[in-house]
């Protein structure tokens, strides 16, 4: 597997793993403006605090120890750290944007033909 696909991999299994109850899970593949292309993997679960965002992409951070996000999975802490070092190494702007009770959008954009 390559470096994108194990992004790629990690951002839908984390959103697997957080989605809400009705288990709703949408990727996105999408040209944003001229050679821009952007994926997005978007859950509908707990969301993630604005002050946590910055500290999601670290190593072993894992979300469900923060009073905000209380559901438990089994995970190492090292999926979104490993998005963060691949994106990086391809100088791909990534982000996540998340509202509290209402889920998380997880995406990087690439340059596209």
């Amino acid at each position: 597997m390559g470096k994108i696909e194990q992004a790629v991999y990690n951002l839908i299994n984390n959103a697997v793993n957080y989605t809400g109850d009705d288990g709703n899970v949408a990727v996105s593949l999408f040209k944003k403006k001229d050679n821009i292309g952007r994926f997005e993997v978007k859950d509908t679960g707990n969301g993630i605090a604005k002050e946590e965002l910055p500290y999601i992409w670290e190593r072993y951070y894992k979300a469900e120890k923060s009073e905000f996000h209380k559901r438990t999975t089994v995970g190492t802490g090292l999926g979104l750290s490993i998005v963060k070092g691949v994106m990086e190494i391809h100088g791909y702007a990534y982000g996540a944007d998340s509202t509290l009770g209402k889920g998380s959008v997880f995406w990087f954009e690439f340059p596209c033909e």
